[in-house]
């Protein structure tokens, strides 16, 4: 699955060079493919418009990959307990 996210850090690269359109394109096709989905603790999913992962580990070292999520459920946060994970 990882090499998915690295396509995002191939396209839009950090240090200020061109960003490639057509594999911007292919890393958002073969992350939609994934099915990603977010669920609480207790397994139950969180309704979600996007679930994007960039992987800059090769250019940064291995913290370097990122997470970011756009929770659709305007009250999730009010009714939030205990954790989420990305299954």
């Amino acid at each position: 699955m990882q090499p998915v996210f690295r396509l995002f850090a191939q396209a839009m690269p950090r240090d200020g060079s061109s960003q490639d359109a057509a594999m911007l394109a292919k890393y958002h096709k073969s992350r939609d493919a994934l099915g990603l989905e977010l669920v609480d603790a207790r397994g139950t999913p969180i309704r979600t418009s996007a679930i994007h992962i960039a992987d800059y580990t090769v250019e940064e070292g291995a913290g370097a990959i990122e997470l970011d999520v756009l929770i659709s459920d305007g009250g999730y946060w009010g009714r939030r307990e205990g954790g989420v994970r990305v299954v």
